[in-house]
């Protein structure tokens, strides 16, 4: 089915029903990034009020089989969570090919995981919405600090045509935001006075790599961030 001996494999388990899915994401330098009919297994969403699904994502596609290309150093994949019960979910890595690194970041809380280390578990809160995790996958070590909460590094995703960054450590500082295209040309800039720790921005794009740089003008400190829109 994958026709590749590099995958990387999730599965999520809900403590209250102990219902479980799982997500695998194959590589291969020929794969395509994003989904295409030909390559990618779309996501089978269960009406059954206890079910528990987990998928890749990828411009309002969801997949439980991912392909994409093999990444040259490492790649940010966005990951989606749904259940519409509350309770602990524990997500845990069941396949990873020899030396690669896989680390989960959730957005709401601001946690980064290395799940080669361990499990990961959090609380469901169906009104936050799927868009919830990301995937950075490495073909070797990453350079990121393991956190169980709000740390300094703002947290940069998309959902739904809108660019969402928690602040986090520049929350209640002054700050400018600025998104370029690929190209290098600049599609987004704002300046924020004590910006708020959730900054939420619609945006009419097209689909594509973008690059958010945000500066934080009490601090100095500047932070950069890839985003698939």
């Amino acid at each position: 089915l994958y026709k590749t001996d590099f995958v990387v494999g999730l599965k999520a388990t809900h403590g209250v029903t102990n219902k479980a899915d799982q997500l695998a994401i194959a590589f291969e330098p020929s794969y395509t990034d994003g989904f295409t009919r030909n390559e990618d297994i779309a996501k089978f969403f269960s009406d059954a009020e206890d079910a528990t699904h987990l998928f890749a994502t990828h411009n309002s596609k969801a997949m439980a089989i991912a392909k994409y290309q093999t990444p040259v150093a490492e790649t940010t994949i966005p990951v989606g969570f749904s259940a519409t019960l509350n309770g602990t979910v524990e997500i845990l890595l069941t396949a990873f090919p020899e030396g690669w690194s896989v680390w989960l970041k959730d957005y709401k809380t601001g946690a980064i995981k290395n799940l080669n280390t361990g499990s990961y578990s959090f609380v469901n809160e169906p009104a936050f919405g799927p868009d919830r995790f990301a995937l950075v996958i490495s073909k070797t070590a990453v350079d990121l600090k393991e956190t169980n909460g709000i740390g300094e590094q703002p947290l940069v995703y998309a959902a739904n045509g809108n660019l969402l960054i928690n602040m986090n450590g520049s929350t209640g500082n002054d700050v400018t935001i600025t998104m370029l295209d690929a190209t290098g040309r600049v599609v987004y800039y704002t300046e924020q006075n004590e910006v708020s720790t959730d900054f939420i921005q619609p945006l009419t794009l097209k689909t594509g790599v973008y690059m958010v740089r945000i500066e934080n003008k009490t601090s100095g400190n500047v932070y950069t961030e890839k985003l698939f829109w």
